[in-house]
């Protein structure tokens, strides 16, 4: 009887070892690629498209009541528009005219 508690004893040694072993590898994996981050130069997430870069440029118009940005000339465009850029419009929460699709 005193063999076999001996046993589960080592087995149970045993066990936690790996565990330990397995947690420092892990711990210490995590731990350099922190440190990996922390010295590395910045890295760009997201590259600029075409798309997005007229949307800064393009110049749309919105109404002080309205909820939509609209192309000059369009014909649900009404009185008092004011001049804005499309980026800063969709920024703003308006959204894009369908009938005259800016």
């Amino acid at each position: 009887m005193k063999r076999l508690i001996k046993s589960e004893k080592f087995i149970y040694i045993v066990i936690a070892a790996v565990f330990i072993c397995a947690f420092l590898t892990v711990f210490l994996k995590t731990e350099h690629k922190l440190d990996a981050l922390r010295e590395s130069t910045p890295v760009i997430i997201h590259d600029v498209t075409l798309k997005e870069v007229k949307e800064e440029k393009r110049t749309v118009y919105v109404t002080p009541s309205g909820k939509k940005y609209h192309l000059d000339g369009c014909d649900y465009l009404s009185g008092n528009k004011m001049e804005i850029s499309e980026k800063d419009a969709i920024n703003s929460g308006f959204e894009a005219c369908a009938y005259c699709q800016p």
